[in-house]
């Protein structure tokens, strides 16, 4: 046995919301193409996403064990641990591994050791997408929320002082006004956009100038606005994976050992605890729950963890598995 396969079949109980820096809205995988040649997306939850949050709960919860015996962690060890980033490996120039290094870093970081840090350790926790099942094609849901002001209940104003009803009116006047400019400036840059991709320089330093001089009048509104320049009332739409999705992945341990096995267990019911992946969980997105069978690459049966709910994982162990957690 050289590998433990964790199988996951999930489904969202409510809306996921997940963003990635280049993409615009909820993540979208190509998974093939139509008969006419268009690509055929479907929304998914990216390694990345769950992965990170499995890593988050663990490394919390050892960091607070720890802190509970007055073992405070550096700087350095929450970084290579909880974000798997070691700026020294990452920086250097010469890019050869010192294996004997390696080795004794493994040894004495058993986090490092399975999830992996910078250049020097590769993981051998390998984490994959959580996608439809069947290969059905998900489309994201938009929600649509507001975020009000004080004046959605005029009774507020009753048990305020003069002097504060009227810096409310004022700052209210100032943010309309700001966010009328944000509209011209967004229009602006779409205008930039096109002006840039045709190659056109008089219309990009005409719009540039326009765009630099409506940023001015922003930052004057927000400067009166003093202490108070951040925007309260808005509109804003989430895009988010419906809820009731199928969705199926695998990770995989490479050459486990029974203290890993203990670790993934721990982590599987820190997350069954806490199922929330994505943003936005404070307006009920984020939650999932599901049944994950391990097994190893010979198609052995160690048994299954059930999580979500916001309650311990549970765990059912056939007895190869006890065997191996015992170390036997």
């Amino acid at each position: 046995m050289n590998k433990l396969v964790y199988n996951i079949r999930a489904k969202t109980v409510s809306p996921v919301s997940i963003t990635l820096p280049d993409q615009d809205g909820f993540p979208m995988m190509t998974i093939g193409r139509n008969a006419d040649g268009t690509l055929v997306k479907t929304a998914y939850i990216p390694a990345t996403s769950f992965r990170g949050k499995l890593r988050h709960a663990l490394v919390l919860f050892q960091m607070a064990a720890d802190a509970a015996k007055g073992l405070v962690w550096d700087l350095f060890r929450i970084y290579e641990c909880l974000l798997g980033q070691d700026s020294q490996s990452e920086s250097k120039d010469d890019l050869r591994v010192d294996i004997a290094a390696t080795k004794k870093r493994r040894e004495s970081n058993h986090i490092i050791d399975v999830w992996g840090c910078g250049l020097g350790v590769s993981a051998r926790l390998k984490t994959g997408h959580l996608m439809p099942v069947g290969g059905v094609v998900v489309e994201p849901e938009s929600f649509s929320s507001v975020r009000k002001d004080l004046d959605a209940d005029a009774s507020i104003f009753e048990s305020m002082s003069k002097e504060d009803v009227e810096a409310f009116e004022k700052r209210n006047h100032l943010n309309a006004q700001r966010a009328e400019l944000g509209k011209k400036i967004d229009a602006i840059e779409a205008s930039l956009r096109a002006a840039k991709k045709e190659k056109d320089a008089k219309t990009v330093d005409a719009l540039t100038a326009q765009k630099d001089d409506l940023k001015k009048q922003v930052d004057a509104c927000a400067e009166q606005m003093g202490p108070m320049k951040n925007s309260t009332k808005s509109l804003f739409t989430i895009s988010a994976m419906p809820a009731g999705t199928e969705l199926a992945g695998c990770t995989t341990l490479i050459r486990p050992t029974a203290k890993d096995f203990e670790m993934m267990l721990k982590t599987f019911d820190l997350f069954s605890r806490d199922p929330i992946i994505g943003g936005n969980s404070t307006r009920g997105f984020g939650e999932i729950a599901g049944v994950i069978q391990i097994s190893d690459d010979d198609g052995a049966d160690y048994g299954a963890i059930e999580f979500g709910g916001h309650h311990p994982a549970k765990v059912t162990l056939t007895d190869i598995g006890k065997a191996f957690a015992a170390g036997k």
